[in-house]
Formats: structure tokens, sequence, C-alpha cells
């Protein structure tokens, strides 16, 4: 099965709903991530992520925590780099445009390379997290809120049945060819409406594939246009206004 989504031309924002950009990429456990402290992959990224941590899990004796995670951090907080016994990922809550955050991964990735050796992926996933807010809109309610969102989006939140429900969460996955995109909505009226726009465009292997660091971008690239496409049609036509395009 394959998505039908119609494609559209980036629009620039000037008020954008993106709030977190993940790329991750799983592969085969390396297990001198856990015996070692990664010191050469820290002295290639430092520069760009100066700050340093740990996270810790419990192992098979309690008394011998191991590591499951390096995390680091830039300077600012907004944007951090991971690493751990099965895969290297991107976070970036600070995000200007896609083609800074895609040399931000690949340097990320080539630092990987060049400590480790080869990648072998057994996952490649990209992940936006959009979140849509009464205030930030500039709308009245939650019903103007849900009315900005694609019908097809809000077919089972908005209805005759029910009057506008204190909360919803909704998952779609969907297939792609060998790829595939998981649909996440959540509608909070708690404290302010808001909604949350989760898309994550993922492909498995079923064996661990040695793969460069330019065809992993390739296939990240891919998941960038499509995930864009996914965002664009959740939003009317009529409503893309709200988010101030730029151009």
């Amino acid at each position: 099965m394959a998505l039908k989504f119609h494609h559209y031309e980036d629009l620039p924002l000037a008020n954008p709903p993106l709030r977190e950009v993940i790329c991750q990429v799983n592969f085969a456990p390396l297990l001198e991530i856990v015996r070692n402290l990664p010191t050469d992959f820290q002295s290639k990224i430092r520069n760009r992520f100066p700050k340093f941590a740990v996270r810790q899990t419990v192992g098979l004796d309690a008394s011998q925590p191991l590591p499951s995670e390096y995390e680091f951090k830039s300077a600012s907080d907004q944007s951090s780099a991971s690493l751990a016994i099965n895969f290297v990922a991107l976070a970036a809550r600070e995000y200007s445009h896609w083609g800074a955050f895609q040399d931000e991964m690949q340097g990320v990735l080539q630092a990987f390379t060049d400590v480790y050796g080869d990648i072998l992926t057994t996952r490649i996933g990209l992940r936006f997290i959009n979140e849509l807010s009464a205030s930030n809109l500039e709308v009245k309610d939650s019903e103007e809120l849900l009315g900005v969102l694609n019908d097809d989006l809000t077919c089972l939140i908005v209805n005759a049945a029910w009057t506008t429900p204190k909360s919803a969460f909704h998952q779609l996955l969907l297939e792609d060819g060998d790829d595939e995109l998981t649909i996440r909505v959540n509608f909070d009226r708690k404290s302010e409406p808001k909604i949350i726009l989760d898309f994550d465009f993922f492909t498995t292997l079923n064996t661990p594939i040695a793969t460069a660091v330019p065809d992993i971008i390739r296939t990240l690239q891919e998941f960038h246009i499509n995930c864009y496409d996914v965002f664009r049609w959740s939003i009317k036509e009529d409503k893309i206004h709200l988010l101030k395009p730029a151009g």
C-alpha cells in the first residue's frame, strides 16, 4: 500500500507549530559503547554539544548499573545528540529549517562512523512533533481550534453525538511500501485547548545492513518531504493563515 498525500511546496511560517524534531538510527548492539566511555565520539561533537550526561538502567546485577544512554547537549539545552548500545540520535527543540537539521545529523552520524566503523542499521526514523494551541493560533475556543484540522482527522473527536471531549488520542499506523508512518493526534482542553500532531516516519530492516551515511541522509530527506506533506494535509487550506505564512 502506498500513501497518497498531495505534495506541497515548502511554505515558511512565521508562527510554526513545530516543537521538536527527532531523528534516530538504530543499529545492531555494539558492546564497545557500554564497555568504554565514548571519549572519541565526544571529542568529535563537543564543539556543538559541550554538555554531557549519562542515563543509567539497572543491569542483571542491581549493584552494577549499566549506562543506558549517553547524552550530549548544546550550550542552550535546545538540542542534543544521544548514543546508546543500539542507537544514535539527534533531537532539536530549536528548529530553523531542514537543511540545518540535516547537516547536524550528518555530522553526528559521521562522528559515529569515524569512531565505531560501519553503521549496521536496523531502523531509521524521523519524527516531527507539532503543538497547536488556542492562544498560539489566536482562536477563541476548542471548537475553533479543532476546526483548523482536516475533517478526516477530527471525525472521531467532533461529531453530532457529543460535545467537545475533555481529551482524545488517536493513532494510525500506515504502510508506504517498505516504510511506515505513525500519525498520532492528541487533543486536550484541561488547561487551555491544545492539539499535538505527531508524525513518525520510519523503516525497519529485518537484517542489520551496513549503511553509508549519505544513504541514511537520503532516506531522511525522503521522510522529511513525506512528513511535511502529512502536516500540510492536516491543516485546512483556509486555516493555514493562522500559522502566518512568511512568504
